[in-house]
């Protein structure tokens, strides 16, 4: 199933290998073993490793039954510093891999959830890193309402998995059917056995595309999540010990070497998404080529389009009359249409706004959001006639205006499952109001530094429960001859350039002083990065060579489940910031 996965981690193998062998060649860490731990070690070449076999990005075998995943890289770490060997231990479930160690035939179990019931027979590591869980569902479902209404739904979980009693605690009204590993469970919810799964969001998130289901998804990322560890069978204190000592020496350099090579190896293949839009595309066109063909049907299409066009007609005098934006939201190919009188009234050209719901949520303001959430819920289940909500969308200058958000359900399918809905937006006030407690900057118009310490530790925190990956890159003006003043009007014109680049709905910038801008972003791959410096530096060129000033700039990017704070995220950004261009990011 994972054989997309296979030659990639083949390739990263000998990567990381390479490193390590080179990090090793420089400084070879000093274990302080004791004399026992030494002989034991010496005694013991070789160690029987178990794992979960088909938990992708973490642990799972390729066709040879080889060891791959991020744990993985940490086993081959073990190798390279002890001197010793793996052999793997089969098993076909958890419950069976927990029996073999129960019976001493296991000697290390990886990626291990620590709990009362497994430290009767296993030593457990620190904490080597966290993982969020997620739910997948159908796609059917427009608004995920959280797991309380599961309570008479079909939910699978992987047997004997730790997560189990976490998710027990957390929803006890949920019954989960457990399954002996995520292959069955695919397959089950795949034959309409199941209605959800819950489990580790990288796992899924790799099921998912290995098994190029299209009608599930990742519908939740759960609040809930919990730390992993290695566990040693408590049988061998020594083996314990010894490993203990061998984890403090990964620094973290090498961690997040060995995280990022594993999750950003494996992407959807290209091919295949565009070849399924090819063939939709020739099936569509096929169809329409044979109704154009009853003269019938080509008289009551020429009528419709008719109709179409005085409708359309119809709203645009309504719209600019009422000076309201009209929207089209396609649900099901998640197309949100504005036209332009609504991006207009917000400072934007339609371009620049992206024709997704998720790109109209950015627009609304973060105390609002939930209130829309809520309305467009309330009509969709037919409990409120229309939707209708009063909230504040965000100008491109960055102050707030009211508006009437409404509209109602346009087209629905055969199950009476809603498809298209449409309304409008209509400006209540004409003047700006500013956001309080000085989250705007006077001189740039921009998000403030007081903004930045208040609002992205809640962007991270988001971040790292989406599982995306943050880059922050901050830039710096000066002139070539005397010091910039703050107050100059090249500070304005040069905010406007990096606003205009951030075209992600994640996107943020903030003024924080001293001519140095600050911009913050989701994103999968830290590329990402480097592309959006070299869109910033070829976009501004005339504008800094006209101005006669220098662009330095720095850069920090937090990897997908890492835990770092906004002040530190800033703090290794800031030390980045160097005038010479060809540096790279930090990755934390």
């Amino acid at each position: 199933m994972l054989k997309n996965l296979y030659f990639q981690g083949f390739l990263l193998k000998i990567a990381i290998g390479v490193f390590l062998f080179f990090s090793l060649l420089h400084s070879r860490p000093n274990l302080d073993l004791t004399n026992e731990e030494s002989v034991w070690l010496s005694l013991n070449p070789v160690l029987r490793l178990g794992f979960d076999s088909s938990r992708p990005p973490y642990d799972f075998s390729d066709e040879s039954g080889l060891h791959k995943g991020i744990l993985s890289s940490y086993y081959d770490y073990f190798k390279t510093i002890l001197g010793v060997d793996f052999i793997v231990v089969q098993a076909d479930s958890w419950s069976e891999l927990m029996h073999l160690v129960r019976q001493g035939e296991v000697d290390i179990v990886s990626g291990l959830i620590k709990n009362p019931q497994r430290e009767e027979y296993l030593n457990f590591s620190a904490p080597i890193f966290s993982v969020p869980l997620s739910v997948v569902a159908s796609k059917d479902s427009l608004i995920f309402v959280g797991l309380e209404s599961f309570e008479n739904k079909r939910v699978a979980m992987v047997t004997s998995h730790g997560a189990i009693e976490i998710i027990k605690k957390a929803y006890p009204h949920i019954s989960i059917i457990t399954h002996d590993n995520l292959v069955d469970a695919f397959t089950a919810l795949e034959d309409g056995l199941l209605d959800a799964i819950i489990g580790e969001t990288y796992s899924l998130k790799s099921h998912l595309l290995a098994r190029n289901v299209r009608n599930y998804h990742i519908a939740h990322t759960l609040p809930e999540s919990y730390t992993l560890h290695i566990g040693t069978n408590k049988s061998l204190p020594h083996l314990h010990n010894i490993l203990e000592k061998t984890l403090k020496m990964v620094d973290f350099e090498t961690k997040q070497h060995f995280h990022q090579s594993w999750l950003y190896c494996c992407k959807p293949p290209f091919f295949k998404i565009w070849h399924g839009f090819f063939l939709a595309f020739i099936a569509f066109a096929g169809s329409a080529l044979i109704a154009l063909k009853n003269r019938h049907l080509a008289k009551e299409l020429i009528t419709v389009v008719k109709n179409r066009d005085n409708a359309l007609a119809h709203l645009d005098i309504i719209s600019k009359s009422l000076n309201a934006g009209i929207w089209t939201w396609h649900i099901n190919k998640d197309k949100y249409i504005f036209d332009s009188t609504f991006a207009n009234t917000l400072g934007y050209d339609e371009s620049e706004i992206t024709p997704t719901f998720d790109g109209f949520m950015s627009l609304v303001s973060r105390e609002d959001r939930p209130s829309v959430i809520a309305a467009l819920k309330r009509h969709i289940e037919k409990i409120d006639p229309f939707y209708s909500v009063y909230c504040k969308l965000i100008h491109k200058n960055g102050h707030s205006q009211m508006f009437h958000s409404f509209g109602g359900i346009l087209a629905s399918d055969k199950y009476n499952l809603p498809t298209i809905l449409g309304g409008c937006h209509i400006l209540l006030q004409t003047n700006n109001l500013k956001p309080k407690n000085n989250l705007i900057d006077d001189s740039t118009g921009l998000l403030s530094q007081h903004c930045y310490h208040s609002f992205v530790p809640i962007f991270l925190k988001q971040a790292r429960r989406e599982c995306f990956g943050v880059s922050l890159v901050l830039f710096r003006l000066s002139a070539k001859k005397t010091a910039l003043s703050s107050k100059d009007q090249s500070l304005r014109e040069f905010g406007v350039f990096v606003f205009e680049s951030i075209l992600v709905p994640s996107g943020f910038v903030f003024y924080m002083g001293n001519n140095i801008f600050c911009t913050i972003f989701w994103c999968d791959n830290p590329e990402d990065s480097h592309l959006f410096v070299k869109k910033i530096q070829d976009k501004s060129s005339c504008f800094l060579y006209e101005k006669s000033l220098r662009l330095s700039h720095g850069g920090a990017f937090m990897l997908a489940g890492s835990y770092v704070d906004e002040a530190t995220l800033y703090k290794r950004a800031y030390a980045d910031l160097s005038e010479d261009l060809q540096h790279s990011f930090e990755y934390l």
